[in-house]
């Protein structure tokens, strides 16, 4: 595959500078993350701009082997503008009177700029074992893989500011540690943003790796002899994605 950092246009390096310079982005615990192999990065969602905080960190890792998981309604024109004019609406009020204006504005910009970056379209509704598997073959490749698995909308955010997870990391690391015999390095990513605002600060907090999925931890989901009874997965997904979300908390 093609470098993905080598891939993208001046003007969009440009603004991901802009971006981090004006919210005064800030990372802590950039150790954490391997300069190369495989992981699974796990963000907290707050604002469209966490795209451009994602590009940042993977230029201080010097990076360019990376993949980001996005909505499929980033990546074409027809289903962008529907699906961005709804969130102006629902995310800022007071830009709802002109939300067609820029929604019209932002389909011709945003599509083709995330299309540049090669991502893991992930569909917001429906099946989406498609990215997990794309996700977990780019991950046996070697590469890193960011992802935002939150899911709702603000009226479902924590007294954190935090949405719920979906059980998509667990089936991940499940299916890599099935493939590899050993657990997927799945590091939290917490973007702070504690005032609201254009010009408020953004701290990027990096936890340490999270390797909770093995045969260890969960011996009933890994055990030989057939098909994983329903029941078993669930609740192993359950208690795997509430330790991972207790870790993002504690960063937020």
């Amino acid at each position: 595959m093609s470098s993905t950092l080598g891939s993208q246009s001046v003007a969009l390096r440009l603004a991901t500078q802009l971006v981090c310079r004006v919210r005064r982005l800030k990372i802590d615990g950039l150790e954490h993350v391997p300069r190369r192999g495989q992981a699974l990065v796990v963000a907290n969602h707050n604002s469209p701009m966490d795209f451009f905080y994602a590009l940042a960190l993977m230029k201080r890792l010097q990076r360019d082997d990376f993949r980001l998981v996005v909505a499929a309604e980033l990546l074409d024109r027809r289903r962008f503008r529907p699906y961005v004019h709804a969130a102006i609406e629902a995310e800022v009020e007071r830009l709802a009177p002109y939300a067609g204006l820029l929604a019209g504005i932002l389909t011709a910009i945003v599509p083709p700029v995330f299309r540049r970056l090669h991502p893991i379209p992930v569909l917001r509704e429906g099946d989406d074992s498609e990215s997990r598997s794309l996700s977990l073959e780019c991950l046996l490749q070697g590469e890193l893989v960011v992802i935002a698995p939150g899911t709702g909308n603000r009226n479902h955010r924590n007294a954190s500011g935090m949405r719920p997870l979906t059980y998509g990391v667990a089936s991940i690391a499940r299916r890599y540690f099935e493939a590899a015999r050993q657990s997927l390095a799945v590091v939290p990513l917490a973007i702070r943003s504690p005032a609201r605002g254009v010009m408020s600060k953004v701290t990027l907090v990096v936890g340490q790796p999270f390797r909770g999925m093995c045969d260890q931890c969960y011996p009933q989901l890994f055990a030989s002899g057939g098909e994983v009874p329903e029941a078993v997965k669930h609740r192993a997904y359950q208690l795997y994605t509430l330790e991972l979300t207790g870790r993002l908390m504690d960063l937020l």
